[in-house]
């Protein structure tokens, strides 16, 4: 890697004091069997975790400021746990200066649990979708009754917009893939069109991404044709993950916590995230030494950066001069 991203990347990659986004995996378990998923070839056992390891994160989020992002969701299907919004609710209960969000295949969110999510109130539900027909949807979202899905959905906007209230706010999905790359336009006509009458309804298109290598990633693909400076995946800088057997890694995208820097069963988040496994990993980063971590093979290894992007004092540092539009410093990390 040339010398000037290895420059930005240890310059601009900074650890904050917590990480900014946490994501909680409730389960493990899924009542689908995703095109694009990796759980089918998962090798951990399938899991729940238990309410005393959820107590103890509660506890943790309640003593810290509000993060950025706190996902309910790494792998499985929350609601297949049927105490999911009982844990749901008490986090908000613990630490309601928290955002709570998570995602949904939908199929299990029928009335009674739409009405409760309204009452406990996350900030965000990603309702995956990822098609405009019931035979895109049967080809995607296998094992899953389109029909069902839908209902449930416009049940969940119905039950919001009756509230007056202006959350959870709903992201209605697509991954964007070959197989539904005939309905992307439809898809999105539609529910910018709903979109237009239900402010918290919002349309998200996104670009697949690698798993690891598991898939051609759609998202690295966008970057790598758009160019700029290559920066290694800021992750490691940015979250942390908590499985359902307490196993904490960083990546997301890490479906057999092979990344692992700790164990919430003996350590507190704030003792993993200033821990000499996860620093490591970190100046591993910055070298962009991938070699033996699932890493070396996951489209997402490196992200790109517009160098219109780069700020007055990144571009000093790498010796590419000011820009004539004199644009602002980027925001500190």
């Amino acid at each position: 890697m040339n010398l000037i991203s290895r420059a930005y990347a240890s310059w601009s990659l900074k650890t904050p004091p917590f990480p900014r986004r946490l994501q909680i995996e409730t389960t493990n378990r899924c009542n689908a069997s995703c095109l694009m998923c990796p759980l089918r070839e998962m090798t951990r056992p399938p899991a729940d975790m238990s309410f005393e390891l959820f107590d103890r994160l509660a506890a943790e989020l309640k003593t810290q400021p509000s993060l950025r992002r706190v996902i309910l969701h790494v792998m499985g299907e929350p609601f297949v746990r049927p105490d999911f919004l009982d844990l749901l609710a008490h986090l908000r209960r613990e630490a309601p200066h928290q955002p709570l969000e998570f995602s949904t295949n939908g199929s299990l969110l029928g009335p009674a649990e739409a009405e409760r999510l309204v009452e406990i109130g996350p900030e965000s539900i990603n309702f995956s979708l990822d098609a405009y027909s019931a035979e895109t949807h049967a080809r995607i979202r296998r094992g899953l009754n389109f029909n069902r899905v839908l209902a449930n959905l416009a049940g969940l906007i119905e039950t919001v917009a009756r509230s007056g209230r202006s959350r959870p706010r709903i992201l209605v999905q697509l991954i964007k893939m070959d197989v539904n790359r005939e309905e992307w336009a439809e898809f999105a006509d539609q529910w910018l069109t709903l979109s237009g009458r239900h402010p918290f309804v919002q349309v998200y298109l996104k670009e697949q991404w690698s798993w690891g290598g598991h898939l051609e990633s759609g998202q690295a693909a966008a970057e790598r044709k758009r160019g700029g400076l290559a920066v290694p995946c800021g992750f490691p800088f940015d979250q942390l993950d908590v499985y359902a057997d307490g196993r904490v890694g960083f990546c997301c995208l890490d479906q057999d916590a092979e990344l692992t820097v700790g164990d919430l069963k003996t350590q507190s988040l704030a003792q993993i995230w200033r821990s000499e496994r996860l620093e490591e990993m970190r100046r591993r980063f910055k070298r962009f030494d991938f070699k033996g971590l699932r890493c070396a093979e996951c489209g997402e290894r490196l992200r790109y950066r517009p160098l219109a992007e780069v700020g007055g004092r990144g571009r000093r540092l790498l010796g590419l001069g000011e820009r004539s539009d004199n644009p602002a410093e980027p925001p500190s990390r």
